[in-house]
């Protein structure tokens, strides 16, 4: 009983599975009939597509056998014009001979000697400088040919030799990961691909931190550039080719820090001594002391660009404005420990302050109204100082700053100082140091 049993399941077993096995014969069979009539469709696409190109080609055959034959009449009309100049001066040159030989008759029948040598010495010499001129002229090659050419046998060979062409998917395309530049939260992505000539358009897809990929760019070109509406994130990115044939596989993934939107000064961790307003960008202060304020984002890659506008500067203070870790101390100048890298300025001068080492002395200083721009290149891993767009300190005035820390921008002011932040802005073109 059991042995009949277990035949009853294999053989139902068999069954189901070449029921199932039927099941996707019949979608298979379903496929390739709607298959089949997308190929007459597609068929229709690409003869509608082969039509149009001829046309265009016939219609521009013939606006070059326009243009073409507007040349030519030009051509004649300037082969024409050189005619009639040329006869012209030989008919001028041809009447002096006349003339002359007319003339030369006349001394010739001249019976008294000195009257022959008076007239024929000067004669003599005017009849050899026409016969010159008459010599040289006939001896200018002249023909009624016009010296230009049309030769259609490069194209007639194109057009023998057009065909179709079997059209395979692209091959997989490469995101330059080394040329991805990040700009105050903008970032600028290039790729390349080994097949171009056979792909039609890429499509970029970009995915928020684990979210799926969505479709960031479609087009032809090989780079575009990206505004993201979140920062501080990590995004990924992904790209593909695509031709009428398929899609290539994707490419390789590029991972994406993206940092450095908007931001304001940050007063949750700084003393209460501290002032804020207008909407979290301007600064001042209620203490005779230095006090550090650091801005809302930290960065830790890409090139950032931000400015701070001297509003007012009273008694001659010494305002640091730099860059600085979470943990740099607050209640002193800014760069007095190893957390910050600053520049300090005065009414005069300014110096490079880090781990409280004071160094590249600057003469200018600062006054109401002037504004200190600060370029962080986490690429290159420098900073640098500009006061009213001039470098102020070397340039950089710091290098080799270390690696894997948040850097913040930050300040440093006491009770005589007012400044009101800029964030991201354009970077400054490159320049030279001060002298």
């Amino acid at each position: 009983m059991s042995l009949s049993s277990a035949k009853l399941a294999e053989f139902s077993r068999a069954l189901q599975l070449l029921s199932e096995k039927s099941k996707r014969m019949t979608e298979w069979i379903c496929r390739v009939k709607t298959a089949s009539a997308r190929i007459a469709e597609v068929e229709l696409d690409i003869e509608a597509s082969i039509t149009a190109q001829c046309d265009d080609l016939i219609g521009l055959v013939q606006d070059q056998k326009h243009r073409l034959l507007q040349s030519l009449h030009c051509f004649k009309d300037h082969k024409l014009q050189e005619v009639r100049d040329n006869a012209t001066e030989c008919t001028s040159t041809l009447q002096q001979a006349t003339a002359q030989i007319q003339f030369g008759i006349e001394v010739l029948k001249e019976t008294e000697a000195v009257n022959f040598l008076q007239f024929s010495a000067p004669l003599h010499m005017r009849i050899a400088e026409t016969s010159l001129a008459l010599e040289q002229q006939l001896k200018q090659p002249w023909s009624p040919e016009l010296s230009v050419r049309f030769d259609s046998r490069p194209l007639l060979h194109m057009l023998q030799n057009l065909q179709l062409q079997q059209v395979v998917p692209p091959s997989t395309p490469r995101l330059n990961i080394e040329d991805c530049r990040i700009v105050n939260g903008h970032i600028t992505l290039s790729w390349a691909s080994q097949d171009q000539q056979n792909t039609d358009f890429y499509i970029l897809e970009i995915a928020e931190s684990g979210n799926p990929f969505t479709t960031a760019y479609h087009g032809p070109d090989t780079c575009c550039s990206l505004n993201f509406a979140s920062h501080n994130m990590i995004y990924q990115a992904r790209l593909k080719a695509v031709n009428i044939a398929g899609e290539s596989p994707y490419s390789n993934i590029a991972t994406l820090h993206v940092e450095g939107g908007y931001f304001t000064w940050d007063t949750s961790k700084a003393s209460s001594e501290v002032i804020v307003g207008n909407e979290g960008l301007t600064l001042t202060s209620s203490a005779s002391e230095d006090l550090v304020v650091l801005g809302t984002s930290g960065f830790v890659q890409g090139v950032h660009y931000w400015e701070v506008h001297v509003d007012r500067y009273d008694n001659h203070p010494d305002p640091a404005f730099g860059i600085a870790t979470a943990s740099v101390k607050r209640d002193s100048m800014l760069g007095k420990d190893s957390n910050a890298w600053a520049l300090y300025i005065d009414m005069n001068r300014s110096w490079c302050i880090h781990s409280n080492k004071h160094v590249n002395r600057q003469d200018g200083g600062i006054s109401a109204g002037c504004v200190v721009g600060l370029l962080l290149d986490l690429d290159e891993r420098t900073l640098s100082f500009y006061v009213n767009d001039e470098p102020q300190a070397p340039i950089p005035a710091f290098d080799n700053l270390p690696q894997g820390l948040v850097f913040y921008p930050a300040v440093s002011i006491n009770r005589n100082v007012q400044v009101t932040l800029r964030p991201c802005l354009d970077p400054p073109s490159p320049t030279s140091s001060p002298a």
